[in-house]
C-alpha cells in the first residue's frame, strides 16, 4: 500500500496540554506564561500556519483554553494517564489523515516542524492500520 506524501492541509496539529504538573506544584503547565504567553496558546500558534488546523488535549481549566478559540479535547481515558492518553484522544478527534503532536512545555520547537514532519514520512516506513505484520512505504 502506497500512502501520499501529505500537505499541511492533511495534518491536524494538537497542543498536549493535559498533565497534572506535578513537577511544577501541580500547576496546570499550559496556562504558564513563558515571555508574557500562556505556553500552550504559544506551542499552538507556532503549529497553526503548519498544519490545516490546531486542537488542543487539556484536562483542566478547558474553559480558559477555549477562550483562544481552538477545540479543546480532554483525555478520553479517565485518570490523568500521561501522554499517550492525550495522543489517543487526539486521533479520535483527527479530522485529517496525519495528527501532528506538540507538547505545550517545548516553545522553542521549529517553525518548520510541520514540514519537517512532512519530509520525514517521505523516508519512512509506517505500520499499516489495515493488518498486523504489513507495511507501508511512503512515496516522496
Amino acid at each position: 500500500m502506497l500512502l501520499s506524501h501529505p500537505t499541511s492541509q492533511d495534518i491536524t496539529g494538537w497542543v498536549l496540554a493535559g498533565g497534572q504538573g506535578q513537577r511544577m506544584g501541580g500547576a496546570d503547565k499550559g496556562l504558564q506564561l513563558f515571555q508574557g504567553q500562556a505556553l500552550a496558546l504559544r506551542a499552538a500558534q507556532r503549529l497553526a500556519p503548519q498544519v490545516h488546523g490546531v486542537k488542543l488535549n487539556a484536562n483542566r481549566h478547558i474553559p480558559d483554553y477555549e477562550d483562544w478559540g481552538y477545540e479543546v479535547h480532554a483525555d478520553s481515558v479517565d485518570g490523568f494517564a500521561g501522554p499517550l492518553a492525550g495522543m489517543l484522544t487526539g486521533l479520535q478527534h483527527c479530522d485529517t489523515e496525519w495528527l501532528l503532536c506538540v507538547p505545550c512545555d517545548s516553545p522553542f520547537f521549529s517553525v518548520r516542524f510541520g514540514s519537517a514532519f512532512k519530509h520525514g514520512l517521505g523516508r519512512s516506513t509506517v505500520a499499516d492500520s489495515h493488518g498486523v505484520g504489513r507495511r507501508a512505504r511512503i512515496n516522496r
